[in-house]
């Protein structure tokens, strides 16, 4: 299967390989031959692949930097141990991978909401291929995104806002000098059990709020919770007016 994220060089990947012609690899050579007959999605897809199963978002924040974030906090938790997180978030880093949990879980609820049949096509955000954006401002994301992966579905358009907004903020928050609590790291003894508290509730299915990326998750209880905007309302004492706002009486 495509893998979800990789490298935000990867247009810049494009001119080397150009340059460096007497070392092409094989997407290289397959995709952006000499000759100048250049297919630049089937090479962004071609290196794609070249991602390992369940650690594609190495590529976007680096070696490092994945080691430092994967089991960190209460949030932090990357492909096949997506689920894990709960509680409050221990710090800024974690709210982010909150953020990006919440995003993912849409992703999917979104796409079994919209399929009409048992045939459909699984969506699993961090293993979708798709054309990045560039990091800079959400609507910019938003845009770029759906701009450049409109063909290959929702999935991949709402994987690519989720996943680019998770590493802008990253990215945003290093270089303006925050930095991770080595205490929130998992190696280093945090106490998961122990730090991030939760409380049994009410069982109930899920659906989504807001717009991506920082759609969330909410617990309809039968219906009776609903979403007007980006916030959930109870409805069997609100309604939700025409102009987005919740109201008694609209």
């Amino acid at each position: 299967m495509m893998k979800s994220i990789f490298a935000l060089s990867a247009l810049a990947c494009v001119a080397i390989a150009e340059e460096q012609v007497d070392n092409r690899d094989d997407c290289s050579q397959q995709w952006l031959p000499k000759d100048g007959n250049h297919n630049l999605l089937k090479y962004l897809e071609c290196e794609a692949q070249k991602v390992p199963q369940g650690k594609a978002i190495v590529s976007m924040i680096g070696e490092e930097g994945f080691d430092n974030i994967n089991g960190y906090g209460c949030w932090c938790y990357f492909a096949e141990s997506f689920g894990k997180g709960k509680s409050h978030p221990v710090d800024e880093t974690d709210a982010f991978c909150k953020a990006l949990h919440e995003g993912y879980e849409c992703v999917m609820i979104d796409n079994d909401e919209e399929s009409t049949d048992d045939d459909s096509e699984q969506c699993t955000p961090w293993e979708t291929f798709y054309v990045p954006a560039a990091i800079g401002e959400t609507e910019d994301i938003v845009d770029q995104c759906t701009e450049r992966n409109s063909e290959f579905g929702n999935c991949a358009v709402r994987s690519c806002i989720v996943e680019m907004q998770f590493v802008t903020s990253v990215f945003r928050n290093m270089l303006g000098g925050g930095a991770m609590n080595d205490q929130f790291n998992h190696n280093n003894g945090f106490d998961v059990e122990e730090n991030c508290p939760t409380t049994p509730g009410q069982q109930s299915e899920k659906s989504c709020c807001g717009h991506y990326p920082f759609r969330h998750p909410f617990k309809t209880y039968g219906g009776q919770r609903q979403c007007c905007g980006a916030k959930t309302f109870d409805s069997s004492i609100l309604k939700c007016c025409s102009n987005g706002k919740v109201r008694v009486n609209c």
